[in-house]
């Protein structure tokens, strides 16, 4: 391939001159248009593309004229960059331009060929061949100068002969013919790239844009490289021509001359010699050959010396079938015959966009294989995928998807400043944008996969979408698909133990999302109280639950064996309970409030409706009564408590636990506070204090012994010695139930004291008195009182 052709000037050149506003307008293009230099090298591939697609789409017409075409199967495109002349060649065999092309669309700004070519087989009714063509504003070709401070068009329509067209810019720009071109038909364009853009000749650079923006461009590119080689070549010396191993075609021309075989002397009739022998005979004929060489620098070797070594050779070698041994010149003199190497540079071609788009192909002839290695190219992952979601959108906008769910996550979903760059945008084949964040949420951005439409409407630089209508069509669409996929893996047990083990974060990001959607609260999982060693989902949870019950009860903590010990479950035995032990469930529970129209109830929060409480005719009656027995203990504690409890309740459980710290209905559970507490900066951030810090509800179990004793000591009128163990009751319960306290040291002194009386009194020291650390300050009489 020729790399450039740059024309001399001569009298057939004509000059053409912009007006002010098309300079104006230039200028603009030029320097605010693009946010990045490398969009150039897309938009002018793309336009090479476009130049390929109108030949393809005019090639039964060219042929029916006889006219010199290529066909339609060799159509490609050449990117040839060079280092020395600082040029890059973008080069097509496409439709080429004529002169009056030159001048309707190289010479006027935003005038697009591409556009008006589209129109013209619309009104033809080859609305089939419009789909590929890339081009609509005309001004994709003066990305040029971005990097370029000079550029030459020469270029040939099979109708028209060559042209070169050439501008540096705001000036104007000259047309001339073109004297010879390589080419029947197409179009090189050479760019003189301006100071410091020379990182636009290297092939890692070029490789990486083209890969970036032009991977699934119909038509193959090929990137030129020059390579350096080393190449073993003949020297002559002491007027013979010595063969190296590898003679190489070097510049065309082949060494010729004596062949050192005729310096080969070969034993006639050896026998009998042990091997290491050869060994010294091959030294000494090594020896000899150069000190002949130093003697006869400038004439040939003597045929005595030949006849010398046979006489030799033959006297020394006895063994029969012995290998024939070839003297070798040793470099060991500047006079000595060596091999020489020479390093040689030669154009390799690297086909760049071997991959397809298989978006556009009818996903029954897509193979698994097929749908792997596309994967692999778009995600950078190694492993195969574990679900693909392929289909096809028709409406006001049509799309293509081809969706990926891996089989794991490559990131932390909740890591700041995540990117969502797992879904790629492309219009007509060409990449546009992975920066979709107002089409993809934050739960789905372990999927990874391809968007493609012909239709969206796109800014002047093709870098964004133009409007947010479109972006609304796309999340509407890929929000419907995703999901769709994510229950086709669960129709699979085995596969979705592997994605809920990896992306179940991102589905109760999706539930607090989708808060109406039972469609995505379908797909969670959860251990229960009931499920032993597997996981249940909604719909069975619902299908067990006893008669007349209201609510769904969950129960949240930050890890397994926090839910399972809850003190709360003792009276919720008789009920199945969802176990939710990870972080990311207290955020979905935020927002996710019922399934099924059941109500998610937290048994650890205000608002637990049991179903005994309801039959229960006289319970009602019942529970007035205790409560009236209760109000001044509760009252009492309340008091002791106010700046920890908002309310102290009663309520009759199994005995067991004396008492539990719940939450108030819009208040956090403990871990959520505890989850708010370990943010950093958390201890000198008042916001987060006050959000980690509401009050409490405390509920008594009057079934409980110890609660029984407590009332036993109020209604005794022992209120000072009551306060310290009330202190002691409610910090133990917090502990229980999950939540943290402030004065750790001064829980532990209590505690320690308690222990202390416990044991005195064991041993039957009664008269001595103990100080039980009572947060009020007071004396805390002896134990023996109250028993």
């Amino acid at each position: 391939m020729t790399q450039e052709n740059t024309q001399p000037e001569n009298q057939n050149q004509e000059h053409h001159k912009y007006d002010v506003e098309v300079q104006s307008l230039l200028s603009i293009i030029i320097n605010s248009v693009y946010s990045s230099k490398e969009y150039f090298l897309r938009e002018l591939i793309s336009n090479a593309s476009d130049a390929c697609d109108k030949l393809k789409s005019s090639w039964a017409d060219f042929n029916a004229q006889n006219l010199p075409i290529d066909s339609p199967s060799s159509l490609c495109i050449h990117i040839i960059p060079n280092q020395h002349n600082k040029t890059l060649v973008i080069q097509d065999n496409g439709i080429g331009m004529s002169k009056s092309n030159l001048l309707s669309f190289l010479g006027v700004i935003a005038n697009s060929g591409t556009k008006k070519f589209k129109e013209a087989l619309a009104q033809q009714g080859k609305k089939a061949d419009v789909g590929t063509l890339i081009g609509q504003f005309g001004v994709g070709f003066y990305s040029a100068f971005l990097v370029a401070d000079t550029v030459q068009v020469i270029t040939k329509h099979p109708q028209d002969t060559a042209y070169v067209w050439e501008s540096s810019g705001l000036s104007g720009f000259t047309i001339q013919p073109a004297p010879t071109f390589p080419l029947s038909h197409g179009t090189q364009l050479i760019l003189h790239l301006k100071e410091g853009e020379s990182e636009y000749l290297t092939k890692s650079k070029l490789e990486s844009i083209i890969k970036k923006y032009s991977m699934f461009i119909e038509y193959p590119i090929y990137l030129h490289e020059e390579v350096e080689e080393e190449v073993d070549i003949v020297e002559e010396v002491e007027g013979e021509k010595v063969e190296a191993e590898k003679v190489d075609e070097v510049e065309g021309e082949k060494v010729e001359g004596e062949k050192v075989e005729d310096e080969k002397v070969e034993a006639e009739k050896v026998d009998e010699v042990e091997g290491e022998k050869i060994e010294e005979i091959k030294d000494e004929i090594k020896e000899e050959i150069q000190e002949e060489i130093k003697e006869e620098v400038e004439g040939e070797i003597q045929e005595e010396v030949k006849e010398e070594l046979k006489d030799e050779i033959q006297e020394e070698v006895k063994e029969e079938d012995t290998p024939t041994i070839q003297p070798t010149i040793q470099p060991t003199t500047q006079s000595s015959i060596q091999p020489s190497k020479k390093t040689v540079k030669s154009i390799k071609q690297h086909h760049v966009n071997k991959d397809k788009p298989i978006w556009t192909r009818d996903p029954k002839e897509v193979t698994q294989e097929e749908y792997s290695q596309f994967y692999k190219t778009i995600s950078g992952d190694w492993e195969e995928p574990l679900m693909v979601k392929h289909c096809y959108l028709e409406g006001l906008v049509s799309f293509y998807m081809v969706l990926f769910i891996p089989k794991r996550s490559r990131f932390n979903m909740f890591e700041k400043g995540n990117k969502k760059d797992s879904i790629k945008l492309y219009v007509q084949n060409v990449f546009v944008t992975d920066d979709l964040e107002d089409a993809v949420p934050d739960w789905m951005s372990f999927v990874s996969g391809v968007i493609c439409s012909n239709d969206l409407p796109m800014n002047v630089s093709r870098e964004f979408l133009q409007g947010k209508n479109a972006l609304k069509m796309i999340k509407r669409s890929l929000g419907k698909k995703v999901l769709e996929l994510i229950e086709d893996v669960a129709r699979d047990e085995e596969k979705y133990k592997i994605f809920y083990k990896e992306f179940s974060a991102a589905l109760k990001l999706a539930v607090r999302e989708n808060e109406s959607s039972d469609r995505h609260a379908n797909l969670l999982r959860y251990y229960s109280t009931k499920s032993e060693d597997k996981m249940t989902d909604f719909k069975g949870y619902v299908s067990r639950m006893k008669e007349g019950q209201k609510q769904i009860y969950v129960l949240t903590g930050l890890s397994k064996e926090e839910v399972t010990r809850s003190p709360f479950l003792s009276r919720f035995s008789d009920y199945e309970v969802l176990l939710m032990h990870e972080a990311v469930d207290e955020v979905m529970l935020q927002g996710f409030k019922k399934y099924n129209n059941y109500d998610i109830q937290r048994i650890n929060a205000e608002g637990v409706e049991l179903v005994e409480d309801s039959k229960d005719g006289n319970g009602k009656e019942n529970k007035e009564e205790e409560r009236k027995e209760f109000e001044g203990l509760c009252s009492f504690i309340k008091e002791v408590l106010s700046n920890s409890v908002e309310k102290v309740i009663i309520s009759k459980g199994t005995g067991v636990i004396p008492c539990v710290i719940s939450t108030t209905k819009w208040s956090h559970s403990a871990a959520m506070e505890n989850i708010i507490r370990s943010q950093p900066g958390a201890e000198n951030n008042q916001f987060l204090k006050l959000m980690g810090t509401s009050k409490k509800i405390l509920e008594l179990d009057i079934n409980s012994a110890l609660i029984k004793k407590v009332k036993q000591v109020y209604d005794e009128g022992n209120k000072s010695m009551l306060k310290g163990y009330v202190n002691i009751i409610f910090e133990n319960a917090l502990i229980g139930c999950g939540y943290k306290i402030d004065d750790c040291s001064d829980y532990s002194n209590k505690m320690f004291s308690c222990i202390e009386r416990a044991f005195m009194s064991e041993a039957g020291n009664k008269n001595e008195g103990v100080f039980c650390g009572d947060v009020c300050g007071d004396k805390v009489e002896e134990l023996n009182d109250v028993e």
